[in-house]
């Protein structure tokens, strides 16, 4: 690269629309030495001739360039050349009008400003950058205060060995910057700030005493952000970081934080980005200092668990969409959300109410939260006008069962018994709701679920899984019937062969005419992975039933063999081979060479996308 000019059109190309021309000058760019790379990038921003877009861009591949070649680059130049270079950056970030270019200025001196700590000594050679940090911390010019906070966030190590020297600096520095009331972007570049170096130090009890008196500013910021919504949620997101790694340092401010984030969840005409933020800081602290919270929070505990719950009720009032999806993969409280730039994926409220109800029941345990949890699920399935409410419920039991179940297990008859009834409801995503908490529950808590419930479990999910006007639920009985199955003792499972099997074979034949009728093979799928489930849990029990499943069961295998049934075809030879096992070596040989030989005879068509395809896989 000859001259500055060449290489500006060099750049300029890299930036340009067509494919073909950037990916050329990328290439070239490639082949300029990187230690040459440094001084045309800087020099070429430096022209102020230059478009923003391409003085950008400069910035862009140099803080790169630095961070991939340091030695490289650092150790080409001069004393006198990294002299001028740091000199120059300073002057410009000082100078620099445009927020862009001033925060692409501030990223490489953060990224020189990394690499100026001495490995050995741990001192920073780079005084200048100290002292610019100082001007920029105590300026009356909002721009050069964020400034000064960005450099902080970036490389919180910036001080070096002589940090301790500058605490009551340090400490000046956010103060000034977290209280700073002209612009509210400084305040949350000094949080961001704040929160990284304590981030940094969290080993360092010293320096976390020192600065810890900051809190209240910040949960004042994070006030501030929820109340006026004029920021984003990274306050929140920031006090969830210190929640985190530094928990302690909250401890004597629970009281504000608890009351600002319950609150902020509460408020259902809030952004959802701050009040999952807020949850998140709520779960944080739970599972970071579960001490603590139980010992100076414990009044919040049945506030926590109603959000949650509450968050659990924001169901989408799509139900016949919800009945018609023939997807067993589908999850429904996912949606994209179209905004003006891009396209959003949005987990909604319902999945992060459930989660987080998970995480606080694991981390603070049953003996805090099973009796405030039970009163408030109690006035939810109770209300007779609002399914959202008792599907919140219902999910609820299931969803505390791991971290309750010390203390749910010597309940589960009552549990169960008042789950049973809502298998009958009016509303089909309640009864799919009764359906995952039976399955969920028969998992969490067996083998006693089984031996204590084991009657009318058997008898309430048969009568959905027959109930194939809505397949929905008819999929989630026999996946339900899996879990229990699966854990289920062999004597007591051996009790229900008989009128399992009746209703499995039933909706067998039903489910693989409609496949045939009109494509659906949700239940199908289902039933299939249920037959399975049984026989590996019945063994030579189920020898009584192996005629009459397995010749559908080869009929479905031979035919499924469309792009679409490829998971079916998984799911059958996966049963057929469990009801093999089942049934022994001298049962199963009858059948097992014409099952070899469909396979070897399809083996062919999925030959071409044997990856994805479950026979193969």
């Amino acid at each position: 690269m000859e001259t500055l000019q060449e290489f500006h059109s060099l750049v300029t190309r890299m930036l340009s629309n067509e494919n073909e021309t950037r990916k050329v000058a990328e290439e070239q760019y490639d082949q300029i030495p990187n230690n040459a790379k440094g001084q045309l990038l800087f020099h070429l921003f430096l022209d102020q001739s230059a478009a923003v877009q391409v003085r950008s861009l400069c910035m862009v591949l140099l803080r790169r360039a630095l961070s991939s070649y340091w030695e490289e680059i650092w150790v080409a130049w001069d004393e006198k050349t990294r002299e001028q270079f740091c000199n120059q950056l300073l002057k410009s970030a000082a100078e620099e009008q445009d927020s862009l270019l001033r925060k692409r200025l501030a990223d490489v001196i953060a990224e020189v400003a990394r690499y100026t700590v001495d490995e050995n000594s741990g001192r920073q050679t780079w005084t200048g950058v100290l002292q610019f940090l100082e001007l920029c911390t105590s300026s009356e010019v909002p721009a050069l205060r964020e400034t000064g906070m960005i450099l902080i966030e970036n490389v919180p190590s910036i001080f070096g060995c002589a940090q301790s020297n500058y605490i009551a600096g340090i400490k000046q520095m956010f103060q000034n910057s977290l209280l700073y009331v002209a612009q509210s972007s400084v305040r949350t570049a000094a949080v961001r700030a704040y929160v990284s170096f304590m981030c940094e130090n969290e080993g360092d009890d010293k320096v976390l005493r020192a600065l810890s008196d900051q809190v209240p500013a910040v949960v004042q910021v994070c006030q501030h952000v929820v109340a006026t919504e004029s920021d984003d949620d990274v306050p929140l997101q920031c006090l969830c970081d210190l929640a985190t790694s530094v928990p302690k340092t909250l401890q004597p401010h629970l009281n504000s934080i608890f009351e600002l984030c319950l609150s902020t969840v509460a408020d259902k005409e809030k952004d959802d980005s701050y009040r999952h933020s807020a949850l998140e800081v709520v779960v944080s602290l739970c599972e970071s200092a579960t001490a603590i919270v139980k010992k100076k929070a414990a009044r919040y505990i049945p506030n926590m668990l109603e959000q949650c719950l509450s968050l659990m009720t924001e169901l989408s009032d799509e139900t016949e969409e919800w009945l018609t999806c023939d997807d067993a993969d589908d999850d429904t409280e996912e949606e994209w959300v179209l905004n003006d730039d891009y396209i959003a994926f949005c987990v909604i409220n319902v999945g992060i109410g459930e989660s987080s109800l998970d995480r606080i029941s694991c981390s603070l345990g049953g003996k805090s939260v099973l009796a405030p949890f039970l009163q408030l699920v109690s006035h939810l399935i109770s209300d007779n006008e609002n399914w959202k409410n008792r599907h919140a419920g219902i999910m609820g039991l299931s969803t505390v069962g791991e971290g309750c179940k010390r203390q749910m297990e010597p309940l589960i008859q009552d549990i169960v018994n008042n789950i049973l009834p809502f298998l009958q409801d009016p509303h089909p995503r309640v009864r799919y709701a009764a359906c995952n908490a039976l399955g969920q529950m028969s998992t969490d808590f067996a083998p006693t679920l089984q031996k204590k419930c084991h009657e009318r479990v058997v008898q309430g999910l048969c009568s959905q899984l027959i109930e194939l006007k809505c397949p929905r639920v008819a999929a989630h009985a026999g996946a339900a019937l899996v879990n229990f199955s699966e854990d289920c003792p062999k004597a007591i499972i051996s009790i229900y062969l008989p009128k399992i099997m009746e209703k499995l074979e039933y909706v067998l034949e039903a489910t693989f005419k409609q496949l045939q009728e009109c494509g659906k093979k949700l239940v199908l799928e289902q039933v299939i992975t249920t037959i399975a489930s049984v026989a590996d849990a019945a063994q030579d029990q189920f020898i009584a039933f192996y005629d009459r499943l397995i010749t559908p069961l080869k009929y479905i295998l031979a035919n499924a063999k469309s792009e679409n049934l490829r998971e079916l075809r998984g799911k059958t030879i996966e049963c057929i081979s469990l009801i093999g096992l089942a049934v022994g070596k001298e049962r199963f040989s009858e059948d097992a060479n014409e099952i070899m030989q469909m396979l070897l005879a399809n083996q062919q068509y999925f030959q071409d996308s044997a990856v994805d395809d479950p026979e193969v896989g």
